[in-house]
C-alpha cells in the first residue's frame, strides 16, 4: 500500500464533492472512529443515530480504497437492495464532481466501479455494492467490506463468511479489513443486538458520556447512544449523542415535534437506544411516573407471588392497595453453573414465603415439580396457567392497571428494563406481551397484577399419583 493513511484520506476526502456540491470534510469524530482502521485494526464497528453521515462516510473509504491499493477488491454491503442503491448513489455522487471522476468508471446498471481504460495488472481494482439479501459471495478475497445498517441484516452469515475470508488475506498478504457502520435497530433478535451483547461483556467495554468503546484483538467498538435509564425528550442529552455538527438542537427539536415521528422511532434513530419494534408497549415516562417511596411492600403484608421461568426466571410480588391500586415489586434470577434456574427459583420461593404472608400463583406447563415441591412444604399453591388465553386476559388487566395510574414499584431499573423490553403480539387469540427472557420480570408482574385484581383461582391441591412419571 502506498500513502495509506487518515491524515491522506482526510486531505483525499476533501477533494470529494457532496450532494451540495460542497467539499467532504471530516469531523473530528469520524477521524477518531477510523483511526483503528488506519492503524490496521481487522474489524471495526461504529453505531450511530441516523443523520450523522454513516452511509457518505463509507461511500468515501471505498473510493479512498479503490484508488489507493492495488487490486483493490472492495464489497459494500447493505442490508437489502434499496439500501444498496442509496449507497452506490452516494459512491457516484462523490466521484461524479471530483479530480477522480476520469480515473474511475461507474456502471450504474451493475453498481459497480472500476478503473478507467486499460490499467496495468497491479492497479486492477473494482468496488461492487450488494445487498446481503443475495445470499452468499462467492470468488475473489476482498481487501476492505463495508458493511451498512447491519441491524437490519437477517443473520451474521454474510458478515462471518466476509470477515473469515479478510482475516484469510491478512494472514496471506497483511492486507484485509471491515468496516461495518449501523443505527440501533428494533429487534432484540438482530444480529447486530447479539454481537452488540457480547461486546459489552468484553472487559474493555466502558462509557464515557455519550461514547461506549470496547476493543479486542483485531477488534475495535464505538457506539454513541443515550443511556436506556436516561430521559429521551431532553434535547440536550439526545444531542451529545449525535456528534456530526451539522446535527443541532434546533433540527432535533424539528424532527421530534414531527407528529410523524413516533417515541419508538425517535429512540432508535435519535437516541441510538435499541427499542422492541418500532412502537414501545409501554414508555418509559408512563412507567416512570408511577415510582413511589410511600405504599411500597412491607415485609410481613399479605401478597401474591407469581413465577415465570425460562432460561432465566422471575418472581413477582404484588399486594393490593386502597382505591383498587396495588403495590408490586419483581425479582430476576439469572441462571448458575451447575445449579437448575427451577431449583434457584423453588428455593428464592421458600425464602420469600418467610418474608410475607404469601399465595403462590405458579404456571402449569414446565413447572409441576416446582408446584409439588411448594405444596409439600405446605405453601398455599394455586394454578394459574400462562396460556395464551390467560396471557391476554393478563396484558388487558395489566395495561388498564398501568395506564390508569394504579401501579406503584419501587423504580428498580431491572424490572425498568424488563418493561421498556417488552414487545406485544397480536392475533386471533387476542393482544398480550411476549414471554421472553429479556421481559419475562414484566410477564411474572402482568400475571401477579392480574391475580390480585380480577383472577380467582382454584387451590392446587396436587396431582394423582398414578401415571405420573
Amino acid at each position: 500500500m502506498t500513502r495509506y493513511s487518515l491524515a491522506d484520506f482526510t486531505a483525499f476526502c476533501r477533494k470529494l464533492k457532496t450532494e451540495a456540491g460542497k467539499p467532504l470534510v471530516l469531523g473530528k469524530f469520524q477521524k477518531d472512529l477510523l483511526a483503528p482502521y488506519f492503524r490496521n485494526v481487522r474489524e471495526t464497528v461504529i453505531v450511530l443515530p441516523t443523520g450523522n453521515g454513516k452511509t457518505t462516510l463509507l461511500a468515501a473509504l471505498a473510493v479512498y480504497h479503490m484508488l489507493r491499493v492495488p487490486n483493490a477488491q472492495v464489497l459494500i454491503v447493505a442490508s437489502a437492495a434499496d439500501q444498496a442503491a442509496t449507497l452506490f448513489k452516494q459512491c457516484r455522487i462523490l466521484i461524479q464532481e471530483s479530480p477522480y471522476a476520469e480515473l474511475l468508471d461507474v456502471k450504474n446498471g451493475i453498481r459497480a466501479i472500476y478503473h478507467r481504460g486499460t490499467p496495468s495488472s497491479r492497479r486492477a481494482g473494482e468496488i461492487r455494492v450488494i445487498a446481503s439479501e443475495v445470499g452468499k459471495q462467492e470468488g475473489a478475497i476482498p481487501t476492505l467490506v463495508l458493511v451498512d445498517e447491519l441491524h437490519a441484516h437477517h443473520d451474521l452469515a454474510m458478515y462471518e463468511m466476509l470477515r473469515d475470508k479478510l482475516w484469510k488475506r491478512a494472514s496471506e498478504t497483511g492486507a484485509g479489513r471491515m468496516v461495518a457502520i449501523s443505527t440501533a435497530g428494533f429487534s432484540f433478535e438482530s444480529p447486530l443486538y447479539k454481537l452488540r451483547e457480547k461486546v459489552i461483556e468484553l472487559p474493555s467495554y466502558k462509557r464515557k458520556g455519550p461514547l461506549c468503546t470496547a476493543k479486542g484483538p483485531g477488534f475495535a467498538w464505538f457506539e454513541y447512544a443515550l443511556d436506556p435509564n436516561q430521559d429521551r425528550e431532553n434535547l440536550f442529552l439526545v444531542w451529545k449523542v449525535n456528534p456530526a455538527p451539522w446535527v443541532t438542537r434546533k433540527a432535533l427539536g424539528d424532527r421530534r415535534a414531527s407528529p410523524s415521528m413516533s417515541p419508538g422511532e425517535w429512540a432508535r434513530s435519535a437516541c441510538n437506544v435499541w427499542t422492541a419494534g418500532s412502537e414501545q408497549p409501554i414508555k418509559p415516562e408512563e412507567w416512570d411516573r408511577l415510582k413511589v417511596d410511600i405504599g411500597r411492600i412491607e415485609l410481613g403484608e399479605q401478597v401474591v407471588l407469581v413465577p415465570s421461568v425460562g432460561h432465566n426466571a422471575a418472581i413477582a410480588i404484588v399486594a393490593s392497595r386502597p382505591e383498587g391500586r396495588v403495590a408490586c415489586k419483581v425479582e430476576v434470577l439469572d441462571t448458575e453453573e451447575g445449579r437448575s434456574i427451577h431449583v434457584k427459583t423453588e428455593d428464592r420461593i421458600l425464602e420469600l414465603c418467610e418474608e410475607y404472608d404469601a399465595e403462590i400463583h405458579a404456571p402449569g406447563v414446565g413447572f409441576i415439580r416446582s408446584r409439588e415441591l411448594l405444596a409439600d412444604e405446605g405453601l398455599e399453591v394455586v394454578e394459574a396457567p400462562q396460556s395464551v388465553a390467560a396471557l391476554s386476559a393478563a396484558t388487558g388487566t395489566f395495561n388498564r392497571m398501568l395506564r390508569g395510574g394504579l401501579l406503584m414499584h419501587d423504580g428498580d431499573p431491572i424490572l425498568r428494563s424488563h418493561a421498556l423490553s417488552a414487545t406485544m403480539k397480536t392475533n386471533e387469540a387476542g393482544e398480550r406481551y411476549e414471554v421472553s427472557d429479556r421481559s419475562r420480570g414484566l410477564i411474572a408482574l402482568a400475571m401477579a397484577v392480574h391475580g390480585v385484581t380480577e383472577y380467582e383461582p382454584e387451590p392446587y391441591i396436587g396431582l394423582p399419583s398414578e401415571g405420573i412419571g
